[in-house]
């Protein structure tokens, strides 16, 4: 591998892959419906297209990039039930952009229902992270506490490595001010429902009540904010 200063639009970059390999888990990496694959899972929101002959494999439409007025609410709810597999319609959709010091956008939604793995073992978090568009992981833990672990969506950071892991996401200083961001407007937007919209935040609390709940005994930085949703449960007979 070369290194090289710069990269010119219209510079060819060559791989050379080693041979198939069956017997030791090594597939073929020529195969169409491979590089398809990887393609339609790391690279689909990438703002140039990314073509196998003639064809486009991605789809180059990241709907969080897109400014809030000129995404329709059809196509949220079909974004959200594309990525949570859920056939329900989202209770709430977040869509933010931060600028300053660091960058991002997020694209979040707090659901209607339960997920089945809420309260098993096994059970990940929901919130995908990208850089400049590039899939880098799922259930990225370090955004999202444990409590708001039913949130669905997406963050893309502008700033960060596009080779990070987990290791390096736990110390990252950015990484922490973004779930710090996210986890605020989150609670925000329950507020705004619990004033707003009674009967609909009773359904919340029916369903993520007891996992909501653990942020009181683990979320000091936001326990007053979370003491307020608290106060604000409806009268329903079905709210404990």
């Amino acid at each position: 591998m070369a290194t090289v200063e710069d990269a010119p639009q219209g510079t060819s970059v060559t791989l050379h892959l080693k041979p198939v390999d069956e017997e030791d888990g090594l597939g073929d990496y020529t195969a169409d419906f491979k590089i398809r694959e990887i393609v339609k899972r790391y690279s689909d929101f990438i703002g140039y297209p990314i073509r196998l002959g003639s064809d486009v494999l991605n789809s180059m439409k990241a709907i969080w990039a897109r400014p809030r007025n000129e995404v329709k609410d059809e196509e949220y709810n079909e974004f959200y039930k594309h990525i949570s597999h859920d056939w329900t319609d989202p209770l709430r959709t977040i869509h933010m952009k931060a600028e300053g010091t660091f960058e991002f956008e997020a694209l979040l939604f707090i659901p209607s229902r339960a997920p089945f793995d809420l309260f098993m073992a096994e059970g990940k978090r929901g919130v995908q992270l990208y850089v400049k568009r590039v899939f880098i992981m799922d259930d990225c833990e370090e955004l999202m506490p444990e409590y708001l672990r039913f949130v669905k969506g997406v963050v893309d950071a502008q700033d960060l490595s596009l080779n990070v892991s987990r290791e390096i996401l736990q110390q990252d200083r950015q990484i922490q001010m973004m779930r710090r961001r996210l986890v605020k407007k989150v609670l925000e937007v329950l507020d705004e429902l619990a004033d707003q919209n009674a009967e609909a935040y009773g359904r919340f609390w029916q369903e993520f009540s007891r996992v909501f709940k653990v942020g009181l005994y683990s979320d000091f930085e936001n326990r007053e904010q979370l003491l307020g949703c608290r106060g604000s449960i409806p009268p329903h007979p079905k709210v404990s």
